[in-house]
């Protein structure tokens, strides 16, 4: 801040007397004697400190070596389950002393993944068509910014400061004023992993999507992030996982209807299980809303050997009539068992094909009353 400092005559006259090498109060011969204007001085105004990003890639052999992010969920957009669960709490900022621990850390065997581009923006839309990844928007905003990790960069520290060391397959920016402005906001400087319209950098043949977390945002496990400060600090990291070599991909559709196409004037809530949903436990609900026949909700997920299991869970009032699943493309097996108890098959396995995809139609009917009991009494009239 600028600060005008305005001296007493007296003190000006000091200040100029011991510069001159003249004492206070004497004349200079070459120096009349007159009245001095009052000195006044103006103090630099104080440094804004640079705000830094790190940038930082890695790959991995299996999805099972990448930490989930805070939130296991269907927003995760990885083609299978993530390893061991978060080492962050919601207060604690991505820190590549846990990010690289080496084995027997979950990510020990990830290596430093060069010539990787992220772009930045300041919103958010999902999915690139053609793939499930999500990206980010409003990039103008921020000049089109794009990073690519170099082959090693300084390790700096949360402000910024050199430790004397290195960071693989990484890279570190400075912030513009502009990106400064929205970085100061909650969830208003993103970061994705590729480019709007390549979020695998041309390479899904190579890479497949881990997880991304960022400065202070590790909670969904998309291809999204945002990049904020906390109290104190001008430098933060982002770190993204990637699988070498990932899995192809498939869709698993399950559809939850009533029989005969009969509607209801109130929504309707039903549970599954199995491995098919990402959230913990692999629990997740279909809510058929009112006055509506069908809803269904939409899987992307590994193509392989290893099957993906659905089964739906008993509902008060309601019963599985039917469950039927087809290959649209008719390169998955699909099997079916019965689960929990279930008076019929209720459970689908399937094995996904590459580029295929599985409907799953579970069909119900409101639960028929209890059969009443009757009691018939026989009785003679007339002398035995």
């Amino acid at each position: 801040m600028l600060r005008n400092l305005t001296l007493p005559l007296v003190a000006a006259a000091a200040l100029v007397a011991s510069l001159s090498g003249v004492s206070p109060g004497a004349t200079s011969a070459a120096e009349p004697s007159a009245p001095r204007a009052e000195a006044t001085f103006v103090s630099p105004a104080a440094a804004q400190p640079t705000y830094k990003v790190t940038m930082v890639a890695r790959v991995c052999p299996t999805y099972q070596d990448i930490y989930a992010n805070r939130a296991r969920n269907d927003i995760m957009e990885s083609l299978r389950d993530l390893g061991p669960n978060t080492p962050y709490n919601p207060v604690v900022n991505i820190d590549p002393a846990v990010e690289d621990a080496s084995p027997p850390g979950a990510q020990g065997r990830c290596e430093p993944l060069p010539d990787w581009t992220f772009s930045f923006g300041t919103g958010i839309g999902r999915p690139v068509p053609g793939t499930n990844l999500s990206f980010v928007t409003g990039t103008a905003n921020v000049a089109n910014r794009q990073i690519v990790t170099s082959a090693s960069t300084p390790l700096l520290d949360t402000l910024g400061r050199p430790t004397g060391g290195s960071i693989a397959g990484a890279t570190t920016f400075d912030l513009t004023a502009t990106e400064v402005g929205f970085a100061s906001r909650n969830s208003a400087f993103w970061v994705m992993g590729g480019t709007t319209s390549e979020p695998l950098n041309a390479q899904g043949d190579i890479y497949g999507f881990g997880a991304l977390r960022c400065a202070r945002d590790n909670l969904n496990g998309d291809n999204v992030e945002w990049i904020g400060y906390p109290q104190g600090q001008t430098h933060v990291f982002c770190y993204a996982f990637y699988v070498k070599p990932p899995p192809e991909a498939g869709i698993i559709n399950v559809v939850k209807q009533f029989g005969n196409g009969v509607t209801y004037p109130e929504a309707l809530t039903f549970r599954f299980g199995g491995n098919l949903s990402f959230n913990t436990g692999g629990v997740f609900s279909i809510t058929v809303p009112a006055n509506t026949a069908s809803r269904q909700q939409q899987f992307v997920r590994g193509a392989g050997p290893t099957p993906w299991v659905v089964f739906e869970e008993t509902r008060d009032g309601w019963v599985l009539d039917d469950l039927t699943c087809t290959s649209v493309g008719g390169g998955s097996t699909i099997t079916y068992q019965q689960q929990g108890g279930s008076p019929i098959d209720n459970q689908a396995s399937i094995v996904l094909a590459a580029g295929d995809t599985v409907n799953c139609v579970y069909t119900n009917i409101p639960e028929p009353p209890p059969v009443s009991e009757g009691r018939l009494i026989k009785y003679f009239e007339g002398p035995p």
